[in-house]
């Protein structure tokens, strides 16, 4: 195949079937199962194939070599749920993550998808590889300089001079990133909320984060003043009336914050602080709490009534729609 087209909804569907399966890891446990899934696209002429989306696929152990494999009844299963909502897509391949390619391991599950596309392309994800690698500025280059991604195909190589024994193997291919309108908004939306060199990027981390900035300036001013009342205590510094009755209204007023917060009990001594600061913590967290299951609910909402458009596209013969 002379050109690969991976769409980016490839990426982040198989990494975020690896860190479900990471995130599912009981204490103690470092090592993460490796996950496998099937590629969906088509193949534009003789040339091109354009890999647009996957799916998970459950594996299975062989009983004699204890080997890995696809489930073939749960992913001729997926394959027929996926015709009905884009009857375009086809089978192109599969994936897998992984340090490296095992041609022992690997081989048979390339060689059972045979029936399903006659030259199938094998998707290697290592999800170890952080290292960020500069691609120089040329359309030669292939985009696996930069991502953890890697695309094998099968070939037949001679391990003779005369070519009487061949034997067959992976071969790397080369492929670009192709992005449509939509999968750019979301490309963006993900990036927005990943981890950068220079700290989390959402909106809802920068806004932590100007608090977390307001905060540190405060107990650092606050810091600077205990220091010159300590320091004028002891007597090595000449008081300063402005600044003492500065810090004097500062102090009043936290007291009458604190005061006005806190309940009193018959006697007039305040015992409840504890109390008050639980309360107004497990308000703030209930606050927080139901805005992110307000967010869920709605994305579930939408979900749901793309569900019911392609239902009723699929399903609709003049009887009941949604």
């Amino acid at each position: 195949m002379e050109a690969y087209k991976l769409h980016p909804l490839v990426l982040i569907n198989v990494s975020d079937h690896h860190t479900r399966v990471a995130a599912q890891l009981d204490p103690g446990e470092s090592s993460v199962e490796r996950v496998m899934g099937c590629l969906l696209g088509f193949q534009t002429g003789t040339r091109e194939v354009e890999i647009c989306t996957s799916f998970e696929v459950a594996t299975t152990r062989d009983a004699a070599t204890d080997a890995p494999g696809l489930d073939a009844s749960y992913l001729s299963d997926q394959i027929a749920r996926y015709k009905q909502v884009f009857p375009k897509f086809d089978v192109v391949g599969w994936y897998a993550t992984g340090a490296g390619v095992d041609r022992e391991r690997d081989m048979p599950i390339h060689r059972s998808l045979s029936h399903l596309n006659e030259n199938p392309v094998f998707l290697l994800f290592d999800p170890r590889n952080t290292e960020k690698k500069t691609t120089p500025a040329s359309s030669d280059v292939s985009e696996r300089d930069s991502l953890p991604v890697t695309l094998h195909e099968a070939c037949w190589i001679s391990d003779s001079s005369d070519g009487s024994s061949t034997r067959e193997a992976f071969r790397d291919a080369r492929f670009v990133v192709e992005t449509v309108e939509a999968e750019r908004v979301s490309v963006d939306h993900v990036s927005r909320l990943s981890v950068e060199e220079n700290g989390a990027a959402g909106a809802l981390a920068q806004h932590v984060a100007s608090f977390g900035s307001a905060v540190s300036m405060l107990e650092t001013r606050l810091g600077g003043i205990v220091r010159y009342l300590k320091q004028v205590q002891a007597g090595s510094l000449t008081p300063d009336r402005e600044i003492l009755r500065a810090a004097s209204s500062v102090a009043a007023a936290a007291e009458r914050m604190r005061a006005a917060r806190l309940p009193t009990n018959k006697g007039g001594a305040e015992e409840f602080e504890d109390d008050a600061f639980v309360n107004d913590f497990a308000r703030e967290m209930g606050d927080a709490e139901a805005a992110q299951y307000l967010g869920l609910v709605t994305k579930a909402a939408a979900d749901f009534e793309q569900f019911a458009r392609r239902h009723a596209a699929v399903h609709d013969r003049g009887g009941r729609r949604f």
